[in-house]
């Protein structure tokens, strides 16, 4: 999903992962947090593939933590068509 995560760049997002995932290695979270600037990232220590089951408590603190600390995105239809064709923030595209 690496050439896609730009799509998200402008909503805020939390990316947790256990650091025992068998099936979707803790790295490529940490990947995905490098290309997703302003991002969190929350990396469970004791936990697998769902640390919402292997660490609850962890889990549901760091899901309370981001939503009492992040404000919603507030995307327009104009914004999303902009984000599709690679504008950033504060740029218009010229028409040739």
């Amino acid at each position: 999903a690496s050439d896609r995560l730009y799509l998200a760049s402008e909503i805020p997002t939390l990316l947790v992962s256990g650091e025992r995932d068998p099936i979707i290695p803790a790295d490529h979270a940490v990947d995905a947090h490098k290309l997703m600037p302003g991002s969190q990232l929350v990396i469970f220590p004791a936990a697998g593939h769902m640390p919402y089951v292997d660490q609850p408590a962890e889990f549901a603190r760091a899901i309370r933590d981001f939503m009492s600390s992040t404000e919603p995105a507030a995307i327009t239809t104009e914004r999303w068509s902009e984000i599709l064709r690679g504008v950033k923030p504060g740029r218009r595209r010229v028409s040739a």
